[in-house]
C-alpha cells in the first residue's frame, strides 16, 4: 500500500546506503535529497552545491558550474520534469 501524502512505498521496502567523503561525498552536511524520474539522486548540501548520484560516483555542481551558490536547500521536480532547487541565502 502505498502512502499518498509523500509517494512513498509502504514501511520496510527499499534499500537504505550510507555514504560518507571517503566514498565520494563531497560534503556531510545534507540539506535535502531528491530522485528524479529516472532513478538519478540528487543531494542539496549546505555549501558543497547540488550532487548526482546514478549508482557509481558522485558528481558535485557548484558556483564554478554555473550555479547561484553553493548551498542547496531544497530540491523538487520541474514540470518539465528536470530537477529544480533551491538556494540557501544568507
Amino acid at each position: 500500500m502505498e502512502n499518498r501524502a509523500t509517494h512513498m512505498p509502504s514501511a520496510g521496502v527499499g534499500v537504505w546506503e550510507h555514504f560518507t567523503m571517503a566514498d565520494g561525498l563531497p560534503d556531510m552536511k545534507i540539506e535535502c535529497v531528491f530522485e528524479d524520474s529516472r532513478g538519478i539522486l540528487w543531494i542539496g548540501t549546505h555549501d558543497r552545491g547540488v550532487v548526482r548520484y546514478e549508482g557509481d560516483e558522485f558528481v558535485a555542481y557548484n558556483r564554478r558550474d554555473g550555479l547561484a551558490g553553493d548551498a542547496c536547500s531544497a530540491l523538487w521536480r520541474t514540470v518539465r520534469g528536470t530537477c529544480g532547487w533551491a538556494p540557501i541565502w544568507a
